[in-house]
């Protein structure tokens, strides 16, 4: 795999060429629901009908952003998709390597704009599912197909539509944060490293049961935290948070799977003419929920840090909402790289 992207880098280093960008945002609906504020997803034959849209669109991605690039000859030589939704349509249950519905839909329209490279962008998708999801594999593969379908009709119109950006210059930044994360007590870590050791010391612990497998990813996760506490070695690392500015268009990317409120605060703040979230970007350091998601606990606010062997965050959606608009103001107003209009 390193080979590979070595020599992919190579052949685009070696093919750079002056390119058009152009830009268009288009309705890209029926593909996601919010799974902690909506109810859970309808019946197969229900989320597969093309009428179908969750309880709260509202809470969900309902458009995309299409980028794309055509060289001198006007053929397109490339184009990117943003959109936030967990890609997990088709999932646990099967063993195809693929790379889920917004994978699929790129492929097709490489298909049909040969030479063109797609690339997808993962927008903020840390509270939104697919529609399907956790389904058996024939009923995951047939609604792969078709939700996929529905995304590449949304990507393929923002190609045909999109309209010609003036960049004048870019601009790029980094920000290295260190997320507040709240105090855990070692007694506290000793009695959940105890009760799952208890799960997995049962005498009737067998590999093939989920609740033992999960009691192992926390065992080993407690242990370590535990271990470089009572050392006092314990440190929580800065995170690396990137901007990137393509004239009016600004990208910004976090190692976390930001959850959708977020991603708001930080578009209605943020005076680029258009902005882009990106989760997900050069790691992975678990979820970014929101201040009601994060007040009532669970999975994504304290099962996931702990998993991690990491405390959870404290005010994860004030401190990273506020670190990307502060990123967002420095592409924006510092002078950049020049470009060819």
């Amino acid at each position: 795999l390193p080979i590979r992207i070595a020599d992919a880098c190579i052949r685009a280093s070696e093919n750079l060429q002056e390119a058009l960008i152009s830009y268009a945002q288009v309705p890209c609906e029926g593909i996601g629901l919010n799974r902690e504020y909506d109810k859970d997803a309808p019946p197969l034959k229900d989320v597969l009908k093309e009428s179908w849209r969750p309880e709260k669109p509202e809470l969900t991605d309902t458009e995309c952003s299409v980028l794309t690039f055509h060289g001198k000859d006007g053929v397109m030589i490339g184009f990117m998709s943003y959109f936030g939704c967990h890609p997990v349509v088709c999932c646990q249950e099967t063993r195809y390597i693929h790379g889920d519905y917004p994978g699929v839909a790129t492929n097709m329209l490489e298909n049909e704009y040969p030479g063109a490279i797609g690339l997808f962008l993962q927008g903020a998708q840390g509270d939104v599912n697919s529609c399907v999801v956790h389904k058996p594999e024939k009923e995951s593969l047939l609604a792969l197909d078709i939700i996929a379908g529905r995304y590449a009709r949304a990507v393929r119109l923002g190609i045909n539509t999109a309209k010609p950006l003036r960049i004048d210059s870019m601009s790029f930044s980094r920000r290295m944060v260190k997320f507040t994360r709240k105090n855990m007590a070692i007694e506290e870590l000793k009695q959940h490293l105890s009760k799952n050791e208890s799960v997995i010391h049962s005498p009737s612990a067998c590999a093939e049961s989920f609740d033992i497998r999960m009691a192992m990813v926390y065992v080993g996760a407690l242990r370590e935290r535990l271990a470089a506490m009572e050392s006092n070695s314990i440190t929580d690392s800065a995170e690396e948070l990137q901007g990137l500015r393509l004239g009016p268009v600004a990208f910004l990317g976090a190692p976390l799977e930001i959850f959708q409120a977020i991603k708001n605060d930080v578009k209605r703040l943020a005076e680029s003419p258009f902005t882009l979230i990106m989760g997900l970007t050069n790691g992975s350091i678990g979820y970014a929920p929101d201040k009601t998601t994060a007040a009532r606990g669970g999975y994504a606010a304290d099962m996931v840090p702990m998993m991690m062997g990491q405390a959870p965050f404290k005010d994860i959606h004030t401190e990273l909402s506020r670190e990307l608009v502060e990123l967002e103001r420095i592409i924006r107003e510092e002078p950049g790289t020049a470009a060819s209009p």
